[in-house]
């Protein structure tokens, strides 16, 4: 569960503020880089990014959701 690794996406931006768990969870360290929906793509398993891609898009083109959770298998 990321539910303490994600702080914050700002979505207009397309920036995202970990918490410090998720260095500690997943060992990616990304405090000093603007991570963006990009990069959490790219750390998505490859065999799921079809699949969480098309979720991403229905998320980013619906103007009323301001809330989303999902699940990932990551690399």
């Amino acid at each position: 569960s990321t539910n303490g690794a994600i702080v914050d996406w700002d979505v207009r931006q397309d920036n995202f503020t970990w918490g410090d768990s998720f260095r500690r969870v997943f060992g990616h360290d990304y405090h000093s880089k603007i991570f963006r929906l990009k990069d959490w793509v790219d750390l998505t398993h490859p065999a799921d990014r079809h699949l969480k891609d098309e979720e991403w898009q229905v998320f980013m083109n619906n103007p009323h959701q301001d809330r989303w959770e999902n699940q990932f298998r990551l690399k």
